[in-house]
């Protein structure tokens, strides 16, 4: 079974597997293990990534969709289902930038503008499956030359 949410989750909160290999006190491969699904997370482990994220076993293990236990995953969700609004403008204008970039380059460019985001951070983002802080918001601003308002279009 892949543990997909753990990596989502972890992904979504900017943290690197070794942070949670420690809270874990395990080792970062063995974390890298459980979310590849090459290894079962145990339910002493599964207790405390539930507590640590604040959602149910139930949701980490994808046997329902809410985050939360007792309410609906992302009240704050746009009509179309998406957690942002600037997803589809940040890969219009990636993909209008010449040379056109990759999600990999864009994350380059922001992590050399003191953003700490991957490759993956930046797929979640432009297919609206993240929310964007407004820290993110002003550098993804910064990076591709638009303003903020330009961006929540």
């Amino acid at each position: 079974m892949v543990y997909r949410r753990i990596r989502d989750l972890r992904e979504d909160s900017d943290l690197k597997q070794k942070t949670l290999a420690e809270y874990l006190t395990c080792s970062q491969v063995c974390y890298s293990q459980y979310e590849l699904g090459k290894r079962d997370i145990p339910t002493d482990v599964l207790i405390k990534l539930a507590d640590y994220y604040g959602t149910s076993i139930d949701y980490l293990l994808g046997r329902t969709d809410c985050l939360e236990e007792g309410e609906k995953m992302f009240k704050n969700k746009n009509p179309d289902g998406t957690l942002n609004l600037c997803g589809k403008n940040v890969a219009r204008l990636r993909m209008a930038m010449r040379p056109k970039i990759s999600q990999n380059n864009l994350a380059g460019l922001l992590q050399l503008a003191g953003l700490d985001l991957e490759k993956n951070a930046v797929q979640r983002i432009e297919s609206g499956q993240r929310f964007v802080t407004d820290i993110e918001l002003k550098k993804l601003a910064q990076v591709l030359g638009v303003s903020i308002e330009e961006l929540l279009r």
